[in-house]
């Protein structure tokens, strides 16, 4: 059986307008509070989430990230190919700054 990895990661930068902190005990809890308490599951994929994320190297960039991409793509080792994800919220971004 063939085993394909994935290749590794280099550098990993996420941009938002209000970064928050999950090493911060307070961010933490307020972000935590938002999961509804009859969401067990959700619940359960945050807090592995977030030990995942406050063992793991990530570069949190608070600000528009369609602005900033550009000079944080810059600064990524030319052998590693660039790949971008975003979240649901990418609906709420007005038209013309998505088209950009």
């Amino acid at each position: 059986m063939l085993h394909i990895l994935p290749p590794p990661v280099s550098t990993r930068i996420g941009f938002d307008l209000n970064t928050i902190d999950l090493t911060n005990e307070e961010e933490f809890l307020w972000l935590k509070a938002l999961i509804w308490p009859e969401h067990n599951e959700r619940l359960l994929l945050f807090e592995q989430a977030a030990d995942y994320i406050k063992d793991s190297a990530l570069h949190l960039v608070e600000g528009d990230g369609a602005q900033l991409i550009s000079e944080h793509a810059m600064n990524i080792p030319g052998e590693s190919v660039i790949c971008i994800f975003h979240t649901h919220v990418a609906n709420q971004i007005p038209k013309e700054a998505q088209k950009q």
